[in-house]
């Protein structure tokens, strides 16, 4: 009797195990399933925005590098800006970014900042600031074309520039200076133009031969140049650095951010995130580490499925799985889609405000689409979320 009570337990304890053995192969087939049915989804949406008559663009955002276009040589750049009455007379020339976004921070104010390409298609950019009453941008950034401006010389004759020193008097203006094909001697001469604010990026491309190789390089070199006289702000990447072949270690990539705060960089910039969650847990991670700068959010708010492709396949970053579903059900419906990000980037904005991390300001992505952004701050205002300086 005891041998067949042992027995009894021998054979149960084997039942149990290959049930449980069985269950668990049951669940890793099923979670091998999913993760191939995901795989095949996501290279089915990515098909399809490939698909999608897509100009590239010559554009920078953060982690960007593309291919130059054909377009209006530098020299001829005329910029193309139609100002409010009220930027008349004010000179913000002096007025450093990261204390605008310290100060808004402080007071836990609501602001925004946009940021743009100098032209397009070969043509100015144009910009209305009446566009965007009652409350104007507290910065505007101006994105740098690593490819495109390599080679023109002098630097001040950059198209990025020419518009930030003719904006710089009205409006805080924040140009941004990429590493591509970057010497010592010509971020001198960059320097030498003394600008009150600069964002240095990194960019994808690397040239053979540039001095250097990562942001904080460039950071320190600025801050040792200019002292506190500037204000450098630096990207951060909520997802990782989303251009790699796969996924970065999101405490690597905490270092290389704590890195670049420590040279020097006193004001944060995220890469744009379609996940609340995993902006806010960002933001949690990067007060963890020990950094204190204050941080903007980035945001992009497509005017249509076409420039969201076109946002995924230089960023690298993408909608959730749910959302990308929701997406392509209403793709051909342009004026759904539009809607659809509009809403997106009024909940995530909620969201951040809700979680209550202590960043208050959105830098948005514009592609150099204005009226997308322009219905967000809209709806905000009716939120009673975007106020003026006088709290209306």
């Amino acid at each position: 009797m005891p041998q067949r009570s042992d027995d009894r337990r021998a054979i149960t304890h084997t039942n149990v195990k290959l049930i449980g053995t069985s269950a668990k192969s049951i669940r890793e087939t099923a979670t091998a399933a999913a993760a191939d049915r995901y795989s095949r989804y996501q290279a089915q949406f990515r098909a399809i925005c490939q698909r999608v008559s897509i100009f590239e663009s010559d554009c920078e955002m953060h982690a960007t590098e593309t291919v130059p276009s054909i377009g209006l040589a530098p020299t001829s750049y005329v910029p193309c800006v139609h100002y409010a009455t009220h930027q008349n007379g004010n000179d913000h020339r002096e007025l450093r970014v990261a204390d605008l976004v310290a100060d808004r921070t402080a007071r836990r104010q609501f602001f925004y900042g946009i940021e743009m390409v100098a032209s397009q298609e070969g043509k100015p950019t144009c910009l209305d600031f009446n566009e965007f009453l009652p409350v104007l941008p507290t910065f505007l950034s101006i994105v740098w074309l690593g490819a495109t401006y390599c080679s023109v010389d002098p630097i001040e004759l950059v198209t990025s520039l020419q518009l930030a020193r003719s904006l710089e008097a009205r409006i805080p203006v924040m140009p941004h200076l990429s590493l591509y094909c970057l010497t010592e001697e010509r971020l001198d001469k960059f320097l030498a133009l003394n600008f009150t604010n600069v964002l240095p990026i990194r960019g994808d491309a690397v040239k053979e031969g540039q001095t250097f190789r990562y942001t904080q390089q460039v950071v320190e070199h600025i801050r040792r140049q200019r002292g506190d006289r500037i204000s450098i702000c630096v990207a951060g990447y909520p997802e990782g650095y989303t251009n790699l072949a796969e996924r970065q270690d999101p405490a690597e990539a905490m270092r290389y951010l704590k890195a670049k705060v420590a040279a020097g960089a006193d004001c944060i910039i995220t890469q744009m995130c379609y996940r609340s969650d995993t902006i806010i847990q960002f933001i949690k991670d990067v007060r963890s580490a020990g950094i204190t700068v204050p941080i903007v959010v980035g945001q992009l708010v497509a005017d249509s499925f076409r420039t969201y492709c076109l946002s995924e396949n230089i960023a690298g970053v993408h909608l959730p799985p749910g959302l990308r579903s929701e997406l392509l059900a209403i793709e051909s419906d342009a004026e759904r889609v539009s809607q659809f990000f509009i809403q997106l980037s009024i909940r995530i904005i909620r969201d951040i405000l809700a979680a209550d991390v202590g960043v208050y300001g959105v830098q948005f992505y514009t592609f150099n689409q204005f009226a997308p952004v322009q219905a967000v701050l809209k709806e905000l205002r009716a939120l009673d979320i975007l106020k003026d300086e006088g709290g209306q």
